[in-house]
């Protein structure tokens, strides 16, 4: 992990330094002190609401597994994103997972599976307002020759979309038989390896085995295309603080370019790659570079600020740390009662240290909240 830390730390440093050698300083500078700073209230309120619909999604997903408090998932889901934005590796994910199993009583693997279903219904919408953009809006002039690749990637993407979703239907209905095909394609790899695909790909199922009824099936579809459009809008008050008009196709395509940058490597927080999308989905639409890149900084910094300040202030509320969270990969799983059967009965034993490593040491606290002597 420390060696893709600093490949992606070079990365960010070398897309930033390019960044900066392409723009006027002067005219990005100007851009930023005649910005109208009052848009970013609204622009942070929407992004709150963000973080909200996907607490209700997140709640949507485990509602056939075990119910959940609305307050323990929305502090979950917080303090993950909070440490998606500050540590490496999107260990966020981890986080929020064994956040949401040590506070309600769900099991670790369990927890871990709803993340990665999550994950997989956000490619599925992402693909789609990708899809619907390139295909129903106008391209601006001089993009035209983007065009046709810009539809054949979004078409492929779509096809290799529905080709996992039928690959995920065949394993919520056959968990069994995938998984003793998995076991004999892999008998030539070490068993390690094998176990850990195994056990994988069993807590996979167990997430989609949340998902057992249309009507949940719906509801997470729909929660999940209402938080990506409400994501969309919240570049637009940031947009508008630097008195520039954009189409609303052009949030959408902003709000793509985002997502596929922060699946890039790069330090953490996304430097360079985010401001680089940001860039370059404004420039479509007409902004200039030098606007472009002040607009870019400034949705980098507010998303920096709406992630991170109300994250610490959920993790004051849990008696946690930030070096709390550096350190749960060290950490075991909680101790927690066994998941609904449904979830969990026809999965293989998780190979040893799924998802976290055995511990070196317990999970730290805050060092007020450590025992008298």
């Amino acid at each position: 992990m420390r060696l893709n830390l600093w490949i992606g730390i070079a990365l960010s440093a070398v897309i930033m330094w390019l960044l900066l050698r392409s723009i006027d300083l002067a005219s990005a500078m100007q851009a930023l002190a005649q910005a109208d700073y009052r848009w970013l209230l609204p622009a942070f309120l929407i992004a709150l609401l963000s973080f909200v619909l996907r607490a209700l999604r997140w709640q949507a997903v485990f509602a056939a597994v075990q119910p959940v408090r609305f307050r323990g998932i929305l502090a979950a889901t917080m303090i993950g994103f909070m440490g998606n934005m500050l540590l490496p590796a999107r260990l966020g994910e981890f986080i929020r997972a064994y956040l949401i199993g040590r506070k309600e009583a769900v099991g670790s693997s369990t927890a871990l599976a709803t993340v990665v279903v999550e994950r997989m219904f956000d490619g599925f919408v992402i693909i789609l307002i990708w899809l619907l953009v390139v295909l129903f809006f106008e391209i601006p002039p001089g993009f035209q020759q983007w065009e046709r690749p810009a539809r054949l990637f979004a078409i492929g993407s779509g096809a290799f979309y529905v080709v996992l979703l039928a690959g995920c239907l065949v394993l919520k209905h056959h968990t069994e038989t995938v998984l003793a095909v998995v076991r004999r394609l892999c008998r030539p790899l070490p068993q390690r390896f094998r176990s850990r695909l195994v056990a994988g790909l069993g807590r996979f199922a167990a997430g989609l085995a949340a998902i057992r009824a249309n009507r949940q099936l719906v509801a997470v579809s729909c929660w999940s295309l209402l938080l990506w459009v409400v994501i969309s809008l919240a570049n637009y008050p940031v947009i508008r603080s630097f008195h520039v008009d954009v189409p609303p196709q052009a949030l959408f395509l902003l709000m793509v370019f985002q997502a596929f940058a922060v699946m890039l490597p790069s330090s953490p927080g996304y430097v360079g790659t985010f401001h680089l999308a940001s860039i370059t989905a404004l420039q479509v639409f007409g902004v200039g570079r030098d606007v472009a890149l002040s607009i870019a900084i400034v949705l980098h910094l507010s998303a920096f600020l709406v992630t991170v300040v109300p994250g610490l202030c959920f993790l004051w509320s849990e008696n946690l740390s930030l070096r709390s969270l550096n350190r749960l990969r060290d950490a075991p799983p909680p101790i927690l009662p066994a998941a609904p059967p449904l979830a969990e009965a026809t999965l293989p034993p998780p190979a040893p240290g799924f998802p976290f490593p055995a511990p070196a040491h317990p999970l730290p606290r805050r060092s007020s909240d450590a025992p008298p002597a």
